[in-house]
């Protein structure tokens, strides 16, 4: 009893209460299927259910006046407890209709059962609260009716076809009253059962909203650390080139002036020294160029520029800068050019000189690491 007393609230029939979103929205969708139902209703009163005695004109001219009264309540106050309440009494009195139109008949009373459980899909014990009520209320009115032999339009009015009295009513109400508590509890359960849907749905469009919020912070902060990592790059390019630039201008110099001061030495072991400079000059030359390739090779301007080159001189330069290195291991480095390949090819010489020199550069390197005897290099 404790449980029935905590799930009814008795209220103001028609004072609209507060309801969420998602309720209402359960109520619409209930409401458009309480309409159908009723027009249903009102064909079935208007055909099958007026064979028996033929009883067709009333059931579509009392089923027409239910369903205008339903339409117009649909259309003013779809979605409030009004509605709900109408269709309540509706049903019922299509209950009502059924069992005049069969003059009592007791199959027909089986209506008013169908009727209450149609309405657990309010989920609203209202609703269910005044169609019981209602009913009640009916057998008794018409009970007594029945019992004086009252008529409407020359039809008697009968609500059960094997005689009245207050006791058949009574048997009647109870069974109603019955069903009543049979479905308090039903309508409870989908109650709480969508409620807490509801609060799941609410609950899970929070933890998406906060995931989008923090995926849109996150992209946010990476976009921006993006920027600054490229404008990073940006300076240190450009960084890169302005020295490259910078170191160039003299080293150009240098080479320079080594053209000129070779052409007035006589003395071989000075122009061999003099030819190490030249080699030497080239070469970090050559390291300021790889400096600045990085920044081109960054920006997409990378450009590979085809010139003749005459392999055999450009084997000197490399084997007169690292034969300095070889000789202070101890290390014998040789070059030989295979008699197939040219002496003059189309290359960009900037790059084979980058490659060679970083090649043999880090071979020097190894060597010094691994290799316990020293031999000697043979670049071919």
């Amino acid at each position: 009893m404790n449980d029935y007393l905590k799930i009814f609230h008795l209220k103001p029939l028609f004072k609209q209460r507060e309801y969420s979103t998602e309720q209402i929205h359960d109520y619409q969708k209930a409401d458009r299927f309480f309409i159908k139902l009723i027009f249903i209703h009102w064909i079935l009163v208007s055909t099958i259910s007026g064979l028996a005695y033929n009883t067709h004109l009333f059931g579509f001219i009392s089923g027409g006046i239910l369903f205008a009264i339903s339409y117009y309540a649909y259309r003013h106050y779809q979605g409030e407890c009004l509605y709900r309440n109408v269709v309540a009494i509706v049903l019922l009195t299509f209950s009502i209709i059924t069992i005049q139109q069969h003059l009592g008949r007791i199959e027909m009373h089986f209506h008013v059962f169908v009727a209450l459980s149609f309405l657990t899909r309010y989920k609203d014990l209202m609703p269910v609260t005044i169609a019981a009520l209602f009913i009640i209320i009916h057998h008794l009115i018409f009970n007594y009716l029945q019992l004086y032999n009252i008529s409407f339009l020359g039809t008697p009015i009968i609500i059960f076809s094997y005689g009245c009295g207050l006791g058949i009513v009574l048997l009647h109400a109870f069974f109603v009253i019955f069903e009543w508590l049979v479905l308090v509890p039903i309508i409870h359960r989908h109650g709480v059962e969508f409620t807490e849907l509801v609060d799941a749905q609410n609950y899970t469009n929070q933890i998406n909203e906060k995931l989008e919020f923090l995926i849109n912070e996150r992209t946010e902060k990476l976009r921006q650390s993006m920027l600054e990592a490229e404008s990073a790059n940006k300076m240190k390019s450009e960084f890169l080139a302005n020295m490259s630039h910078e170191i160039r201008t003299p080293m150009n110099a240098i080479i320079g002036f080594t053209d000129l001061l070779d052409n007035n030495l006589v003395d071989p072991v000075d122009k061999s020294y003099l030819k190490s400079i030249k080699s030497g000059s080239k070469s970090l030359l050559t390291i300021i160029n790889d400096i600045l390739d990085l920044s081109k090779i960054e920006a997409g301007k990378l450009k590979i520029e085809y010139n003749n080159v005459h392999l055999k001189s450009l084997l000197e330069e490399i084997s007169s800068i690292f034969s300095f290195k070889a000789k202070e291991k101890a290390l014998s480095f040789q070059t030989e050019l295979d008699p197939q390949i040219p002496d003059v090819m189309l290359l960009d010489e900037v790059r084979i000189r980058q490659i060679l020199f970083n090649l043999l550069s880090n071979a020097g390197v190894d060597l010094v690491v691994t290799t316990a005897i020293p031999d000697q290099i043979i670049f071919s």
